[in-house]
């Protein structure tokens, strides 16, 4: 093999690795992507559940008023209040 061959034989293999690492590099975007989708869906769920606790805890009568119905209302989205 002459010199002119192996040259042209080490570039083509620097180009396969350039496009290997490209490559490499979309799917690790990709994947942190998707856990930071993941994350953020998972604290929007928490939220929601600690809204909802909190809005057992106002649901609750603590007097014996009868002027609380205990109905809610839904004065921003997903957080009741009640009525």
């Amino acid at each position: 093999m002459s010199a002119a061959d192996a040259v042209k034989q080490l570039e083509q293999q620097l180009e396969q690795l350039k496009k290997k690492v490209a490559e490499e590099e979309r799917e690790a975007r990709r994947q942190a992507e998707e856990a930071e989708r993941k994350r953020q869906q998972e604290e929007a769920a928490r939220k929601r559940e600690e809204e909802r606790a909190q809005a057992k805890k106002w649901k609750a009568p603590e007097s014996g008023s009868s002027s609380d119905s205990g109905e809610e209302v839904e004065q921003e989205p997903g957080l009741l209040i009640p009525r």
